[in-house]
């Protein structure tokens, strides 16, 4: 369990195995786990004290080693876990690199969330599903990761 007064640094690792030759077209599926050489991801919450019925912000940043980048299409992904006490509202927001057509990195990922009315009072995890899309730029290849991710909220 994470504690909400640590940020959350959440690291990925690329699996050199089967996978890259099952995918077609050079994506390979990878399963998120805790390190990664090519990638660093912090997923934070903006507000996690809230009341219910009440909204916040998902802040993802992705923080790519040189040589590789974060797709913006196809576009990253949020999942709530079914169970959790929260809906997500809108749409995915994504920092667009202009120049490349690619994520900005220096920018955050921000998706908005409500807490259900009947949110019962006290601390409560928020968990689901992060997937995205990075690539190698020297090497051509590319990787879809769904990574699970857990904050704690506190309901007032």
């Amino acid at each position: 369990m994470v504690h909400p007064e640590k940020p959350v640094r959440i690291a990925l690792f690329s699996l050199f195995s089967l996978c890259g030759l099952l995918a077609p077209a050079g994506i390979s599926p990878v399963n998120a786990q805790d390190e990664d050489d090519h990638l660093k991801i912090s997923v934070e919450i903006a507000a996690d004290t809230l009341a219910a019925g009440t909204a916040s912000e998902l802040l993802v940043t992705f923080r790519p080693k040189k040589g590789f980048h974060v797709n913006a299409v196809p576009p990253v992904g949020l999942e709530l876990d079914s169970g959790v006490v929260a809906t997500l509202a809108d749409s995915v927001i994504v920092p667009r690199d202009t120049a490349t057509g690619y994520m900005d990195t220096r920018g955050t990922v921000r998706q908005r969330f409500t807490l259900l009315g009947s949110a019962a009072a006290g601390r409560t995890e928020l968990s689901g599903t992060l997937t995205y899309y990075y690539c190698s730029d020297e090497e051509g290849w590319c990787r879809r990761v769904k990574m699970p991710f857990s904050r704690n909220v506190v309901v007032r």
